[in-house]
């Protein structure tokens, strides 16, 4: 219990400091504690499990009946990432074990498919605020799997994070991650970003929803998938640009060109584009 305190007491002192010692001293501390809970209930247990529920109340009521561990680790996650969003994305981390453990016979159904999910949503969360692609991709995909929760936790963070690497320009992200069985959904999301574009846009700052589009169908070897959203992209064009812009007819220009090109690498039997949207 000296542990838990002093390690708060550094963390208040990093907050108002800054001081690199004092983070330190605060994460080996907090780390140390979690030992704790494997030993059997004590008094001290008691006492951080009483403050860690109230910090971590909610309607559902979720680290009312989680195992201590979990509830103390995201505990601390939380307490850092306003302040060190590296040491909170590895308390986060270190939950991830203690999930397999999670009993059926003695947890309420509930906390067996949302625990897992709001674990992997927070390690998501600070790996995309620190730029983590990889790992917050691997947060996602875990939330995707309907073994371990609800799916709706990971279609959200999949919208998320397909438009976080759009608009960051990470195109060679986006299309290196597998999207094993979620191809379709980074599709349906792009093709939403597209679809809400109210005019061509030349800067090179704006994210250009079609372009990504086609980079990622072709990527995917979807070329009749490209095809279709760059003759779609030249057909919003000519709805929302005059016959004397310039720039936009070259661009139409080359949205047929590129939808051309991608036809040119089909079967003979996929030499068509498909418009049912």
């Amino acid at each position: 219990f000296e542990d838990y305190i002093r390690a708060r007491c550094f963390l208040s002192v990093y907050k108002s400091s800054g001081s690199k010692e004092c983070l330190h001293q605060s994460r080996m501390l907090f780390s140390r504690v979690s030992s704790i809970f494997s030993e059997g209930k004590t008094a001290a247990e008691k006492e951080i499990m009483k403050v860690c529920k109230e910090n971590l109340k909610s309607k559902d009521g979720i680290f009312d009946k989680a195992p201590e561990v979990i509830t103390y680790l995201y505990w601390v996650a939380r307490c850092f990432e306003s302040v060190d969003v590296v040491t909170a994305l590895e308390f986060a981390r270190n939950c991830i074990p203690h999930l397999k453990f999670l009993n059926p016979n003695s947890l309420p159904e509930k906390i067996l498919h949302t625990l897992p999910p709001i674990i992997w949503r927070t390690i998501f969360n600070y790996s995309l605020e620190l730029s983590k692609f990889e790992e917050a991709y691997i947060a996602c995909d875990s939330m995707l799997d309907k073994r371990i929760g609800k799916s709706q936790f990971g279609i959200d963070c999949l919208h998320t994070f397909v438009n976080c690497l759009a608009e960051k320009g990470k195109l060679s992200k986006l299309c290196h991650f597998p999207w094993i069985g979620r191809r379709a959904e980074v599709v349906k999301v792009l093709w939403m970003k597209a679809r809400s574009s109210t005019g061509y846009n030349s800067s090179p700052s704006k994210t250009n929803y079609y372009h990504v589009l086609y980079a990622f169908l072709i990527s995917c070897n979807d070329f009749q998938g490209a095809a279709k959203y760059m003759y779609l992209y030249a057909r919003f064009l000519q709805s929302t640009a005059g016959m004397s812009d310039s720039e936009s007819l070259r661009e139409q220009a080359h949205a047929y060109a590129a939808a051309i090109s991608a036809l040119s690498l089909c079967e003979h039997k996929w030499l068509a584009v498909r418009v049912n949207e």
